[in-house]
């Protein structure tokens, strides 16, 4: 009997430090998971915010878009999204204030624009003063 005590000791000591061992591997993934994820969204979104991107390609849909008196550039990007012009309104709104502030400034009116157009293009019609 004494000897059949050692054994379950050691038996139960083994499963206890297979189980850690499983534990900490599982850890190990969720935050090499949670890495990977990160750092996939976060190229994502840096490609929208400096890379070339449209939310359909050529030929498109032309859609027309209202921008008014006392619109933000943040507004304008919510409603573009909305509309579908462009893939991410944050994207949007973050590549503009990067921009030089004159090359931004919104002037009210009807632009006709294409959901083929990517930001650098949509941002050049919103921001000129015909």
């Amino acid at each position: 009997m004494p000897g059949q005590n050692e054994e379950t000791k050691v038996i139960f000591h083994l499963l206890y430090h297979a189980m850690l061992l499983v534990i900490e591997m599982l850890v190990v993934l969720l935050v090499l998971s949670v890495v990977v994820s990160g750092c996939r969204l976060t190229y994502q979104f840096c490609y929208e915010v400096f890379g070339s991107v449209s939310k359909e390609q050529a030929p498109g849909r032309d859609i027309d878009f209202e921008i008014e008196e006392d619109d933000t550039m943040y507004r304008v990007a919510k409603r573009l999204s909305t509309e579908g012009l462009i893939v991410n309104p944050y994207s949007f709104y973050a590549r503009t204030l990067m921009m030089e502030r004159s090359r931004t400034k919104l002037y009210p009116g009807s632009y006709l624009l294409n959901t083929a157009m990517d930001y650098e293009e949509i941002i050049d019609r919103l921001t000129v003063n015909e």
